[in-house]
């Protein structure tokens, strides 16, 4: 029972990372493009 929450708790944290990766590539783009 414990086996599936765990696996969710992971998954969430891979994709919250995904995200601030892909955040901080989207503001270094448009810092680039102001300059």
């Amino acid at each position: 029972m414990d086996y599936i929450p765990v696996k969710l708790h992971i998954t969430s944290i891979q994709v919250f990372r995904t995200s601030i990766f892909n955040l901080r590539a989207l503001l270094r783009k448009k810092v680039m493009a102001c300059k």
